[in-house]
């Protein structure tokens, strides 16, 4: 893993939200295959804007393998989390 992504990957785990929320949308953007593991596991943090986020990283980095888990994610508890995980699936199923 690239230095800035083990940086990164450290700062998933910060107690601050806004820390968090930063590491996952860069992490999204550089879409470093290794960070996959990680950001799957963010899915299940108890803020709801955090697994917003990770399910927009994992649709950003267009690994299929997210398929998976944001399936799961269309069933969460909150309907903006459900929603942006739809659309990520359906986007991640075009992808050839």
């Amino acid at each position: 893993m690239a230095p800035r992504s083990r940086v990164l990957v450290i700062n998933l785990w910060d107690s601050d939200k806004k820390v968090r929320l930063a590491a996952i949308d860069a992490l999204g953007g550089i879409g470093d295959p290794r960070a996959y593991e990680h950001l799957v596991r963010m899915l299940g943090d108890q803020d709801h804007d955090v697994r917003f986020a990770c399910v927009v990283a994992l649709g950003q980095m267009g690994d299929k393998r997210a398929i998976g888990p944001l399936s799961e994610a269309c069933h969460d508890k909150n309907g903006y989390v459900r929603t942006i995980a739809q659309e990520m699936v359906e986007r991640l199923k075009g992808i050839q």
